[in-house]
């Protein structure tokens, strides 16, 4: 979205932002703030420059991740949505569809399945 999108978004009454660190369990408490109850939770968070260390993508995408599901299965959110990558299906080539078998590569692919299974793990 274009910068004054953005902000236009985020002026409107409807348009509730808090920015807290999810990666931290007790930060994610700040959201009760708000005041509201949510309906859907769309995870869209992560670290995703790639050429990080495996520990630094086990951090900021599968405990993460990890967090939200566990904090959203608390509150009750009926929906929860988990932004993953077609690139745990590995390189064949070829489309892939939800269940055929995975095969990431790299460490930022194995992690985002991580945080995909560790998801499902919250219901």
């Amino acid at each position: 979205l274009h910068i004054s999108t953005q902000s236009t978004g985020f002026s409107d009454s409807k348009v509730i932002f808090k920015a807290v660190n999810l990666l931290s369990k007790a930060n994610l408490q700040k959201i009760k703030e708000v005041g509201v109850n949510f309906d859907f939770c769309v995870n869209v968070a992560a670290e995703t420059k790639l050429g990080l260390s495996k520990e630094v993508y086990e951090e900021r995408v599968a405990k993460l991740a990890g967090n939200c599901a566990e904090y959203a299965a608390e509150q009750g959110v009926k929906l929860y949505v988990e932004l993953s990558t077609a690139q745990v299906y590995g390189s064949s080539g070829k489309i892939s569809k939800e269940d055929a078998k995975t095969s990431p590569k790299y460490d930022f692919e194995c992690c985002k399945l991580k945080a995909e299974q560790t998801v499902e793990q919250h219901p």
